[in-house]
């Protein structure tokens, strides 16, 4: 489990599951593709930032006399795709679970998703769904099918996609 800062318990100290923490979108991928051919399954449910800052200051940017009035520009660079990557790296056997987040033409964005991350399954969030689950689920299988789920958790949700994934 590589997991970046969090509001649930994580399974430290389980046996047979070996915990990762990570900061950054780096590290996440760092630590995801040193272990990605070792595994059968990759599921990639974090939401990481697309973008991060150019450059880190080391501190606090402090406001020189006369700066009143002036701009500051923060440049922008991508971040390592994640579940592109390792689509990109999956070998036969193995599967691969992304998440999508969409709000607009969100059933072909999300198949795009699908098709361009080679991924085996999708699961396709609506906003509503990062607060609670009343909001269906739509499960993308790369075969094309589509199904529409109505847990009544994220507890519930959790499970019957890893039950329909393992089927």
């Amino acid at each position: 489990l590589v997991a970046g800062p969090c509001e649930v318990a994580l399974p430290i100290g389980e046996p047979g599951i070996e915990v990762v923490s990570v900061v950054s979108a780096q590290e996440m991928y760092e630590a995801v593709a040193s272990r990605f051919d070792g595994c059968d399954l990759f599921v990639a449910a974090a939401a990481v930032a697309d973008y991060r800052p150019a450059s880190r200051l080391a501190g606090k940017r402090k406001k020189q006399p006369g700066d009143s009035g002036d701009t500051w520009t923060l440049e922008l660079v991508p971040n390592p795709d994640i579940l592109h990557t390792m689509g990109q790296r999956k070998r036969p056997g193995q599967t691969v679970v992304g998440f999508a987040l969409e709000v607009d033409d969100a059933l072909a964005h999300a198949r795009d998703k699908l098709e361009r991350k080679r991924c085996d399954w999708l699961v396709l969030n609506g906003p509503a769904n990062c607060g609670d689950a009343s909001e269906p689920l739509m499960l993308l299988r790369a075969d094309g099918t589509v199904e529409e789920l109505h847990p009544p958790s994220k507890e519930a949700a959790a499970t019957e996609l890893v039950a329909r994934i393992l089927d």
